[in-house]
């Protein structure tokens, strides 16, 4: 009778602790869709992730790209399938709600650029970025 009490005790106990984690816990970063200023003020570091550690997201470039100012950009989704994706180039243009998870892109000049891909499935939603230099053209004489 004692030890079905102690083990009960020892389960409550250990809900209580997880309970208080819970309440403490962060949010997720389920408004990561609502970030349309790509600034340094939350830009994280090349290939930076935001997102549950069951829906991860990488973004990369495509090979063969670049190629002059075109790239191909693929935001990556392991062990889960997103149903649409948003893409921020870093220049101001972006294609928001779209189904695709590669996308092509041509710069208007060189520079340095914050591309970053948000996919969601509706109901988890994770980002990716990627820090892009953009080199100026050859000129051909």
């Amino acid at each position: 009778m004692k030890k079905n009490i102690l083990n009960m005790v020892f389960v409550m106990l250990v809900l209580l602790i997880g309970l208080a984690y819970l309440a403490n816990a962060k949010p997720d970063n389920t408004n990561i869709r609502d970030r349309t200023n790509m600034d340094d003020r939350w830009y994280m570091d090349d290939n930076a992730h935001i997102g549950d550690w069951m829906h991860r997201t990488s973004l990369t470039i495509a090979p063969y790209y670049p190629q002059g100012w075109d790239y191909v950009f693929d935001c990556n989704t392991p062990g889960w399938t997103p149903t649409s994706y948003d893409w921020y180039f870093g220049d101001g243009q972006k294609l928001i709600n779209i189904t695709n998870q590669n996308v092509y892109h041509t710069y208007t000049a060189a520079g340095k650029y914050k591309v970053m891909c948000v996919a969601t499935d509706g109901t988890h939603t994770s980002m990716a970025k990627l820090k892009v230099q953009v080199m100026p053209l050859p000129v051909i004489v």
